[in-house]
């Protein structure tokens, strides 16, 4: 079967579980609790679906974000196992849009080419490093799209802090 590469699922966990708050990426925009803005995605449209779903791996919080007032940030484990079930919230939105949430999220700037097939093949891709969030994870996938998430390529464990009371 061919995976559909046009649109994608992107695998949102932490405080993008919030519909509202993931918008921001989409349309651009201010999330309550957060101090910087998000200039949007190139493409506006709204996801066509959104729906629960739940990641193989830990989520745990860690590091200190200035954007929400030195609290920690969610990150997923980079050790997967069945056992562990993240509750995580699954939006249908096109490859553009993932590339540009991506570069919001990383603080990324210039041309950003990801390999999607190359991480498909190898289950995972660091595309930016050093970064929080510059390893892209392939989740498998749901209705001929493919489900990618993204976190940390290293574990952030010794860095552990809870998140602030608006995240």
């Amino acid at each position: 079967m061919k995976i559909d590469q046009s649109k994608m699922w992107y695998a949102s966990y932490g405080s993008n579980l919030q519909r509202e708050r993931f918008l921001c990426y989409i349309r651009g925009g201010k999330p309550k609790g957060r101090i910087d803005v998000y200039e949007g995605c190139r493409n506006k449209t709204l996801p066509e679906e959104d729906e629960e779903f739940y990641i193989c791996s830990r989520l745990y919080f860690a590091r200190e974000s200035n954007g929400w007032n030195k609290g920690g940030v969610g990150f997923i484990s980079n050790s997967f196992d069945k056992s562990n079930q993240s509750l995580a919230r699954i939006y249908l939105i096109t490859k553009e849009q993932f590339v540009d949430v991506v570069k919001q999220e990383t603080k990324y700037s210039g041309e950003l080419n990801i390999d999607f097939e190359q991480c498909i093949k190898k289950g995972s891709l660091v595309f930016k490093d050093p970064s929080w969030y510059g390893n892209l994870i392939y989740l498998g996938e749901q209705n001929q799209y493919p489900i990618f998430t993204f976190t940390s390529k290293q574990d952030f464990t010794d860095k552990i802090n809870a998140p602030n009371k608006a995240y």
